[in-house]
C-alpha cells in the first residue's frame, strides 16, 4: 500500500477525470499509482463499473424511428385530448390557491378600511408653543363617557 497522500490524490484525480482532461503528468501518475496500489486499482475498477451501469440505465435521448408515425396516428384517432381525471389535481390545486389569494386580499383590504382604535387613555399632546405635556390633575373626579 502506498502513502495515504498519494491515494487521496488518486481519488481526487479519479473524480476530476470525469469533468476535465487530465494533464500528461496527472495521467502518468494515475497509471503508475493504479499499478502499484491494489486498493486504488480496485477503486478505479468499481468506479468504471458504476459509470458503465449509469450509462446503460440512462434514457435514450433519440426518439424511436416510428415516433412521428405514432404521433400522427394518435392525432387522427383523437387520442390527444386528456380527460378530466388527468387534470383534476391541477384544477383542485388552482382552486385552493385562488381561495387563499382571495382570503388574503380580503383580510388586507378590510384591515385597511377598519376604524383606527385609540387607547382608552387618549393621546398625550404637546401644549401649543411649548415643549411640555399638559399637567394631569389627579385630584379631580374622572370624566364619564356620555
Amino acid at each position: 500500500m502506498m502513502g495515504r497522500g498519494q491515494c487521496r490524490r488518486f481519488s481526487r484525480l479519479l473524480s476530476e477525470e470525469r469533468d476535465r482532461s487530465l494533464t500528461q503528468s496527472e495521467a502518468d501518475f494515475m497509471i503508475g499509482h493504479r499499478l502499484s496500489c491494489a486498493e486504488c486499482g480496485e477503486a478505479l475498477r468499481l468506479n468504471d463499473l458504476a459509470f458503465d451501469d449509469l450509462r446503460g440505465a440512462a434514457l435514450n435521448p433519440e426518439p424511436s424511428e416510428n415516433f412521428d408515425d405514432r404521433i400522427l396516428i394518435a392525432a387522427r384517432e383523437g387520442r390527444t385530448s386528456l380527460g378530466f381525471g388527468y387534470w383534476s389535481p391541477a384544477l383542485i390545486g388552482a382552486a385552493i390557491a385562488g381561495i387563499a389569494i382571495l382570503s388574503a386580499l380580503t383580510i388586507l383590504t378590510r384591515s385597511a378600511a377598519s376604524p383606527v382604535r385609540r387607547s382608552p387613555f387618549g393621546e398625550a399632546k404637546l401644549m401649543r408653543g411649548t415643549d411640555q405635556f399638559p399637567a394631569l390633575n389627579l385630584d379631580s373626579t374622572p370624566l364619564r363617557p356620555r
